[in-house]
């Protein structure tokens, strides 16, 4: 709280791990900017934790209190860090943005053929 946000990369670069508790979450941003810093990230399965650290080396999704220990204990024994970096190619403002309009464009696509198949 209270830190610019310029200012989180040199929080996450001299970070060992983040670690996400949360029970409810629509996204958490913040794995996004960890995995840009190549943090390990442990974290409960909210949001779309799962799918952006999908093949993300040296981070963990459970919803089980003991293996997320057991990860964090792994994670700070070995200094390693995570290769989240490449895993958030495509996650730019832009990319989502698009990827945004692609859905949307779908859709429209979709509903123009259901209402030429209504006539």
């Amino acid at each position: 709280s209270g830190v610019p946000h310029e200012e989180i990369p040199y929080y996450m670069n001299a970070s060992d791990v983040l670690l996400v508790s949360s029970k409810r979450e629509a996204g958490p941003m913040v794995v996004k900017e960890a995995a840009a810093c190549n943090l390990p990230i442990i974290s409960t399965d909210v949001g779309f934790v799962r799918e952006v650290l999908d093949g993300v080396s040296n981070c963990t999704v459970s919803d089980v209190d003991s293996e997320l220990v057991s990860a964090v204990e792994d994670v700070l024994t070995r200094g390693d860090p995570s290769d989240g970096r490449t895993a958030i190619d495509g996650l730019s403002v832009d990319e989502m943005a698009d990827s945004i309009v692609d859905v949307y464009d779908r859709v429209l696509a979709d509903r123009g053929s259901k209402v030429a198949d209504s006539r």
